[in-house]
């Protein structure tokens, strides 16, 4: 080999990108005068090619050396690198002469680096596989080198492995620059790059980040190779990693691969041996793609973990893989850590140890969020086992409660009735028990029967049952944060509210003894949440101060206290409190880090996001779709229903109105299946506006008139006006084009008429003809016109006093007035009295 080839860099191929993040750190770290850098990465970063394209425009100004295990000597290694600073300095015939010298390597060194020539001008020196170089005579001349280097070399040491505690000193003090693999990895700029000199479409940027965690070699492996196939990738890996590793990082990495992190504990376990932490570290220096984890431990380089389990898939039989993976299982179900538990048991379809971890997951950790398992569960198990009904309870629970989350009513009402089944054949038991709190998200059952039911002792939801104690509600209502539309909404009780507060304090006592503390707070949410929608928010913010009360005395679950939360701001920005509002949604964010319960957050988000929207903020809608919506052409889950309707209004006000369809006959479909008639009622009002964007008023008036026809028997007002700003030209036309017959969803239209529009019905329908009161509303009249109060209609009606105001007020609707002096001055010239 020629002088010039042996300190040439090495050449790159036309597709290399300039990595700028790497390029970015190493300028910036030379201009603050730390002109020594340290490069550490594993195999496939591309430290050698990054490094080369970096230093490409120096060209004559640069030596590059390669390192092996013979180089492990002082004087060999001292020559190397005394040989490649006079080849960089190639006019330097001082350094030259130097290199040619002979003596102790120190003493050679530091007479050659005296002799570097002092201008402004970078000469570099990249000495590349570092990780062969252990001598400890070497280490300490650099060391002494390092702590005073020549402002006019820049040394570029590349390895594999972390710096040398020689080397550390030099580090800590800033005189040497530290860039490991976190600046080699590729970004979403540098990838797209990548994939636009493939010719690939940069839609799927997202989808190699995911496949490839920006591993450079894996991100060209992928690029190059066909859809799925890694074996360019496996090659490389198999010849500069796998093939050089001893026989005991090789046993150890069989067993340790599916393991997402790794600690002294598993350690042990995996090996039996005493010093895990030595074994640990000479794994992180033996190239092992071993990661640092929050936690302290270690975890595998994702995209290297499947590199070794592709390994494992190929070269192992069946059974020993499932062994390792139900002995790994067992590991993790020990240290409590139950998802990872779980999801080693369902890829050697151990079925039992699944089902432990479900009762598990709840007894012993309430910490794990609804949110971590239905992700969990979707991922990893829904649609992937096939039940029969004879697997382990626990499991069949859990899994009928995730396919309600996921909208699947169909697999969900199947699971249920495997269990129905199991439970005649259990008898009594804990399992029971537990089945009957389930029971209640069971749509195919009335709420209020089944309330009966279990006040009569009928079913006996007792505590402890199968997954532990008592457990909250709000497990079945987490993310779900308008309690009353998860819960209640199918209740016949919302029909009256005389009937719902007698029910609600009659049931109180006996729904506490095994739902506990939450069930009072959540008992006030549904009171408030269903005042709210009867647009009744006096008396609706009182029951969600109650629950707020009851919230800050009791140490309630997050996912409870987040539904309060949510009832409270909705029905302050209904009353224009609009400084309490935010103050409000301030807090309870605050609340949700301090909590470390960011699986609430988008839900608060689409609540924000949702109230731009609604007022007109053009650019909110759009704001939404790219960041956050849903994709409208897939299947919408009923746990992101709050956050779907907040797609869809986006979808509407960005004049999206074909996907507004297409995704709002969607959630339709979902609300019906799972008889949700609020859901179902958003979904009539969203969808009449998307269609009346495309004048198909056709379609746009079949919707409005069965979102009246829905809304009327419960007085559900709120909604119309929460989208008022969209939907009054399409209800004023309806009303126009209506004719009223004296039925009482005309009499309900024009209420909502007068609500949106904010002028009479008179205004809006001149064809008014005749005015129907019922015996009630002549009632209160007759009252009004003594001058009753309040307190003396509900004496006189037999009913509660706050039945009497929404009455009262509703009567006052009807009329289109304010007040009693209006309503009597009103019916006066109609010649009602």
């Amino acid at each position: 080999m020629t002088r010039d080839r042996l300190f040439s860099p090495p050449k790159y191929g036309t597709n290399t990108i300039y990595r700028k993040r790497m390029g970015a750190f190493l300028d910036e770290n030379i201009a603050k005068k730390r002109r020594w850098v340290y490069v550490e990465a594993p195999s496939g970063f591309g430290k050698t090619v990054s490094i080369s394209r970096w230093i490409s425009p120096l060209r004559n100004k640069l030596a590059w050396i390669n390192l092996s295990s013979d180089d492990d000597v002082p004087e060999r290694f001292v020559r190397k690198l005394v040989k490649a600073m006079a080849f960089a300095q190639k006019s330097n015939r001082k350094l030259a002469k130097a290199a040619d010298s002979t003596g102790p390597p120190r003493e050679v060194l530091y007479r050659s680096v005296s002799s570097l020539l002092d201008n402004d001008k970078n000469y570099v020196v990249v000495v590349d596989d570092f990780q062969h170089i252990s001598d400890g005579e070497t280490l300490s001349i650099l060391s002494d080198l390092a702590e005073s280097p020549s402002p006019g070399l820049i040394l570029c040491i590349l390895s594999r492995k972390g710096p040398p505690k020689e080397l550390s000193p030099s580090i800590l003090n800033g005189t040497m620059a530290l860039m490991t693999e976190e600046y080699l990895v590729m970004d979403e700029e540098e990838i797209s790059s990548m994939m636009t000199k493939h010719h690939m479409s940069l839609r799927r940027s997202e989808e190699v980040i995911s496949e490839t965690r920006g591993w450079p070699v894996a991100v060209n492996a992928y690029l190059m190779g066909d859809e799925g196939d890694w074996s360019l990738l496996d090659g490389y890996l198999d010849s500069r990693v796998w093939d050089r590793w001893p026989e005991e990082v090789r046993e150890f990495m069989v067993r340790a691969a599916p393991c997402p992190r790794l600690d002294e504990d598993i350690c042990r376990s995996l090996n039996g041996s005493r010093d895990c932490e030595a074994l640990l570290k000479r794994l992180r220096s033996s190239d092992a793609f071993l990661e640092n984890s929050e936690d302290g431990g270690y975890g595998i380089f994702p995209p290297f973990r499947e590199y070794l389990l592709r390994r494992i898939n190929s070269q192992l039989s069946r059974d020993r893989i499932d062994e390792i993976y139900r002995s790994l299982g067992r590991i993790f179900f020990d240290e409590g850590d139950y998802l990872v538990a779980a999801d080693l048991y369902v890829r050697c379809l151990c079925l039992s140890g699944l089902s432990d971890c479900c009762t598990a997951m709840t007894k012993y950790r309430k910490d794990i969020s609804v949110h971590s398992r239905f992700r969990f569960f979707k991922e990893r198990v829904l649609g992937r086992i096939r039940f029969t009904g004879d697997e382990g309870l626990p499991l069949l629970a859990q899994s009928a409660f995730m396919y309600y989350l996921d909208g699947n009513a169909e697999r969900f009402t199947e699971l249920m009735d495997m269990l129905y089944r199991r439970a005649k054949r259990c008898g009594d038991g804990p399992f029971v028990s537990f089945l009957t709190l389930l029971k209640v998200l069971d749509f195919r059952i009335p709420l209020k029967s089944y309330i009966e039911r279990v006040i009569d002792g009928k079913e006996t939801p007792t505590s402890p049952i199968c997954f532990g104690e008592s457990p909250s509600p709000g497990t079945f209502s987490a993310n779900m944060p308008l309690i009353h539309r998860s819960l209640r909404e199918r209740s016949d009780l919302a029909l009256s509210m005389d009937e719902l507060y007698r029910t609600m304090e009659k049931d109180r006592a006996p729904l506490t003894d095994f739902l506990v503390r939450d069930h009072l707070i959540l008992r006030e949410c549904q009171i408030a949440g269903i005042l709210y929608e009867q647009n009744h928010l006096e008396e609706a913010y009182r029951h969600a101060v109650e629950a707020q009360t009851a919230a800050m005395k009791r140490d309630c679950r997050r996912d409870v206290r987040f539904c309060s939360d949510m009832i409270l701001i909705h029905i302050l920005k209904a009353m224009g409190r609009s400084d309490e509002t935010s103050l409000t949604a301030l807090e309870m964010e605050r609340q949700i880090h301090r909590d470390g319960a960011t699986d609430l957050v988008p839900n608060l988000r689409a609540w924000r996001f949702r109230q731009r929207i609604v007022s007109g903020d053009g650019t909110a809608a759009e704001e939404w779709l790219t960041s956050y919506g849903e994709n409208p052409m897939s299947s919408p889950d009923l746990y992101g229903i709050y956050r779907h309707f907040t797609t869809e209004r986006a979808l509407v006000a960005s004049g999206k109105a074909a996907l507004a369809e297409l995704f709002g006959e969607k959630l339709l479909r979902m609300s019906r299946d799972f008889n949700r008639p609020m859901d179902e009622l958003e979904s009539y009002i969203l969808l009449s506006t998307a269609y009346w964007s495309t004048d198909d008023r056709k379609r746009s008036f079949e919707y409005i008139e069965k979102a009246l026809t829905l809304a009327e028997p419960y007085g559900y007002m709120r909604m119309f006006l929460d989208e008022a700003l969209s939907i009054k030209p399409m209800m004023v036309s309806f009303l126009r084009r209506t004719k009223s017959d004296g039925r009482r969803i005309s009499d309900f239209a024009s209420e909502v008429a007068l609500a949106v529009t904010g002028t009479s019905y008179e205004n809006v329908v001149p064809c008014f003809e005749e005015t129907s009161l019922s015996e009630r509303q002549m009632r209160i009249l007759t009252l009004l016109k003594g001058n009753g109060s309040y307190r003396d209609i509900a004496e006189d009606l037999g009913i509660a006093h706050s039945t009497a105001k929404y009455h009262v007020t509703k009567l006052y609707r009807f009329l289109g007035v304010s007040n009693g002096t209006e309503a009597l001055r009103k019916a006066r010239s109609m010649g009602i009295i």
